[in-house]
């Protein structure tokens, strides 16, 4: 049985979102792009109502245009990269966050940990229509 939704694609993916709540820089995704498990059916699709939590966010750089489709993102994890991350997740290591939109604005945040996680009952879309 497998235990994940999937993994995580910053490419792609649409920001609703984003803000300090408290201590944490909170990142809301309308729509993740998400590569299910052969077990799921496979093949990407997008999960909607994603949440990703710097918890304890410092050096926060978030330019006022950070909404929309992400162009690229990297996480690293203990200065290492990670590229797909499994839905659900949690780490409580150091993170640095570097995010970019397809408009050209970009954020920047560090934390002493971070989460992934679905807001709500889990739901996929194969396509997204504006």
């Amino acid at each position: 049985m497998w235990n994940t939704l999937g993994n995580f694609d910053f490419q792609d993916s649409e920001v609703a979102d984003i803000g300090l709540h408290g201590a944490d820089l909170v990142i809301r995704f309308s729509a993740a792009q998400v590569h299910r498990p052969a077990e799921a059916g496979g093949g990407a699709a997008y999960l909607q109502s994603v949440e990703l939590i710097c918890m304890g966010a410092w050096g926060v750089q978030q330019e006022a245009a950070c909404l929309g489709r992400l162009s690229s993102g990297v996480l690293r994890v203990n200065g290492l990269h990670c590229d797909r991350l499994p839905v659900p997740w949690e780490v409580l290591d150091p993170v640095e966050l570097v995010l970019t939109f397809a408009n050209g604005a970009a954020c920047h945040a560090r934390a002493v940990g971070v989460a992934l996680k679905p807001v709500g009952e889990p739901r996929f879309v194969e396509w997204l229509t504006c």
